[in-house]
């Protein structure tokens, strides 16, 4: 009866989610007025600002390397400016990818990490997707992925974003499987001048930033400083893995219940300079934030202590009229440091007995990818553009060490010290790959748009491995346009899967999946919008925990998965900054071959986003995220987690005083009517799920020079 009950609520959410998305299309010419959005702007400031940020949402450069028009573009995408990100709210990458047809994340508190998924494609480490910052991926060698450092990345220096769904292997190699992320950074004239901006809230929440951007004689110099410190939310945890624990063995080690640490702090600090063709973009990162439920043991012991960095310098010429040359030399650096609390004082473990002290294990590791990188862009005529490259890139893991004041074999130490001798984590450990792509971008006609390419990795460890794509973009009628896409994408192994002491195996291939997508898009009227996308994923190789003769764990390719779905996106423009965007997306996903569900993935995701300008100096923003279609693991006896809509509002004041033109304020609240919600986990490490902040806010002041 509860498991009837839970999906009853499931249903009823997309059910009123649905039924409000029907109304406002099928209804659409008796609630809306068809104006062109912008006819009627005033002033040519606001004339100028308005094209400036529709340019920003029509022309993308990630999905075929070159700027072209996001219609054309033979790839899912979807955009969102700097305009868009103040306007919402968004107080990091994550707010903004909630609001993204096909993308979610989902807070893993017993690593401390955030962790991203595409189309329920996804993993602990987020390393079936490429993140990228001004096209230079950060995917980091040991786990894969880059949200454990980036996830929560600071906004004020970001221009637009380009989410893209699907495959990208064909162009960008590995981890680019289920989806891509590029970050676009502002450049001297999105600035011109000096922006200070300082924001506090809910959990003792602070963050200060400084941003500065200006042509200095043919240098043009962006600098961005920021500085984030919290609390974090202290969610309410009733019982952990170690009550389990307790109970069974009949101590009392456990902290719960009691209150989840959630703290971050952060520095952040970035530099862009460009002259004559030349370009620089670095960044340092220094981040800590703690682990709540370490080994899925409430704890406030545990954390992390990054730091990373990146430096990327370009150049960039066109020879003669037709063709463009681009070429990097680059490298990225992740030091990562981990406590954890593996055993509480007073638990019992039957290797050991009762515990006389905390045992914590210490992960020291650090990642270099060193490499270049050379383009070019060859305009063989109006209707004809051929794009290729080569890339190659060294790979280095070094410095790893496992501390620790205890061994498994039941010895204590009075203190932390090395193991690494006699228990290893992981392996110092260097691979390198070598790639060359190419593209040809074909325009048929004028309507008719043939993209086809295809990407070759050779790597040290594991051999090579062919990516291709096709792409066919169709504008049937004026208006409307039709994309057929096909895109072979795959992932190298990461270190941690191929070198673990416990699980890695070194013969793991790369895993593999073909995504299939049926693109719809329509202009039904000047101010309306929309598109509906079909796709599916047949992933292969997939690496997974196996038992090998019943006992041990080793990484292995046995796991096949199909996901199928569909995303349908909505946008009504009415004029002068004011728009209603609806998306609403259906995900499936099974797992060939094992009796598993992926728990952690709704099956429903929705958005409804309002946008206000109230008056030239006042502008409202309200949103809805609806999530629903939780199922649990076969055999866990719990209800489904229930569905959520969490409501988030902001409201921007600018130019409102008198000789203050360059003073804006903002304010913003999250889960405006405190819904409480969970995030499913595993019933053997939390059987209570994990909490979700309740209703928090953030008040800001920016103040442009």
């Amino acid at each position: 009866m509860m498991l009837r009950s839970a999906s009853r609520r499931n249903r009823s959410h997309y059910t009123v989610f649905l039924l409000v998305l029907t109304l406002l299309v099928f209804n659409q010419t008796s609630l809306f007025a068809e104006n062109d959005p912008i006819s009627d702007l005033k002033t040519d400031d606001e004339l100028e600002e308005e094209l400036k940020y529709l340019k920003a949402e029509t022309f993308v450069i990630t999905a075929s390397r070159i700027l072209e028009n996001i219609k054309k573009a033979p790839a899912s995408i979807t955009v969102v400016t700097a305009k868009q990100i103040r306007q919402m709210g968004a107080r990091n990458l994550l707010d903004v990818l909630q609001a993204i047809p096909g993308y979610d994340h989902y807070y893993g508190a017993y690593i401390g990490a955030y962790q991203i998924r595409a189309r329920r494609l996804g993993n602990w480490s987020s390393d079936r997707y490429l993140f990228m910052v001004n096209s230079l991926p950060l995917n980091e060698n040991w786990s894969g992925g880059a949200m454990v450092t980036h996830a929560t990345i600071m906004l004020e220096n970001v221009k637009r974003i380009e989410f893209i769904r699907g495959p990208g292997s064909a162009l960008y190699g590995s981890n680019a499987f289920s989806g891509v992320v590029n970050i676009i950074t502002k450049e001297t004239e999105d600035i011109d001048g000096l922006e200070v901006t300082a924001r506090g809230g809910s959990y003792d929440t602070q963050q200060y930033n400084v941003l500065f951007g200006k042509d200095l004689n043919g240098l043009e110099t962006v600098f961005n400083f920021n500085y984030f410190n919290t609390d974090g939310f202290d969610g309410f945890v009733e019982t952990d893995s170690q009550t389990l624990n307790d109970q069974l063995y009949g101590t009392s080690a456990s902290q719960a219940p009691g209150r989840m640490n959630m703290y971050e702090k952060k520095y952040d600090a970035a530099l862009s300079l460009k002259y004559k063709g030349f370009s620089f973009d670095g960044r340092y990162v220094d981040r800590n934030n703690s682990i709540p439920l370490s080994v899925y043991v409430l704890n406030d012991k545990s954390s992390y202590d990054f730091l990373d960095y990146y430096l990327n310098l370009s150049y960039e010429r066109t020879f003669w009229k037709d063709i463009d040359f681009f070429a990097k030399l680059y490298r990225t650096h992740n030091d990562m440091h981990s406590i954890g609390l593996v055993v509480p004082e007073g638990a019992y473990r039957p290797w050991l007995g009762i515990a006389p002290k905390d045992l914590y294990q210490e992960v020291y590791v650090k990642n270099n990818r060193t490499g270049f990188e050379i383009q070019a862009n060859y305009k063989i005529s109006d209707m004809n553009t051929l794009v290729a490259g080569i890339t190659y890139e060294e790979m280095e893991q070094y410095d790893v060490e496992l501390h620790s004041n205890f061994l498994y074999s039941g010895v204590i130490f009075p203190s932390v010290q090395n193991n690494s001798d006699v228990w290893a984590f992981n392996r110092a450990v260097n691979r390198n790959f070598k790639a060359i792509f190419f593209e040809d971008i074909w325009d048929i006609t004028e309507d008719l748009r043939l993209t086809t390419g295809a990407r070759y990795d050779h790597y040290s460890d594991f051999g090579g491995h062919f990516s291709p794509r096709v792409g066919l973009t169709w504008e049937f009628i004026k208006g409307y346009d039709l994309k057929l896409l096909y895109g072979h994408a795959f992932r190298a192994p990461t270190f941690a899967e191929l070198y673990a002491d416990q699980y890695g195996n070194a013969d793991l291939d790369p895993e593999t999946v073909d995504t299939y997508e049926l693109s719809l898009g329509a202009e039904i009227t000047p101010s309306l919008s929309g598109r509906l996308t079909m796709f599916r994923n047949d992933l292969k190789d997939g690496i997974s925990l196996t038992a090998i003769q019943g006992v041990v764990l080793r990484n292995t390719n046995r796991r096949e998965v199909k996901s199928d779905g569909f995303e349908i996106a909505f946008k009504y423009d009415f004029r002068r900054g004011n728009y209603l965007a609806v998306n609403y997306t259906y995900q499936t996903l099974d797992i060939l071959h094992e009796d598993l569900r992926e728990m952690q993935y709704p099956i429903h995701m929705g958005n409804i986003m309002v946008n206000i300008r109230l008056s030239k100096h006042l502008n409202f923003n309200t949103s809805c995220h609806l999530r629903a279609g939780y199922e649990r693991q076969i055999g866990d006896p719990r209800d489904d987690v229930s569905g959520s809509a969490i409501v988030n509002s902001t409201l921007i004041a600018k130019k409102f005083l008198r000789g203050f033109d360059g003073l804006e304020l903002r304010g913003s609240v999250y889960n405006l009517f405190d819904k409480d919600y969970v995030e499913p986990s595993a019933l053997s490490s939390l059987p209570d799920d994990i909490p979700m902040p309740g209703r928090n806010f953030m008040l800001g002041l920016r103040y442009t020079f």
